[in-house]
């Protein structure tokens, strides 16, 4: 029985060792990553052109604005499941609205 027990202690042990050694690995990987890369991080953006002034067609800038309010406000479909009178008991009571308790038997409201 203590076998079994020192066993286990051993065992929680070298499984905890292992997962704080790659967690360590893993923290210099990504130190030795960013001092390698950070001049390319520093660098500015020269790449990206400024946006013309608003000398284009209005109507394109209409159509841009109710794009991106469809896109910013579009939502998936909401799915409202059937249901059936011959569900059981226990799914009707499951249902937003049921009561919260069973009527008494023999009582008369």
């Amino acid at each position: 029985m203590f076998a079994l027990f020192v066993q286990s202690l051993i065992l929680a042990a070298l499984g905890m060792g292992v997962v704080y050694i790659s967690l360590i690995l893993l923290m210099w990987t990504m130190q030795l990553l960013t001092w390698l890369y950070r001049e390319q991080a520093q660098a500015p953006a020269q790449a990206v052109p400024s946006p013309p002034a608003a000398q284009e067609n209005p109507l394109e800038l209409v159509l841009a604005a109710a794009a991106a309010h469809f896109i910013e406000t579009e939502r998936p479909p909401l799915y409202v499941p059937p249901v059936t009178r011959r569900s059981t008991r226990w799914a009707a009571r499951g249902r937003a609205g049921a009561p919260l308790r069973r009527p008494r038997r023999g009582t008369s409201t």
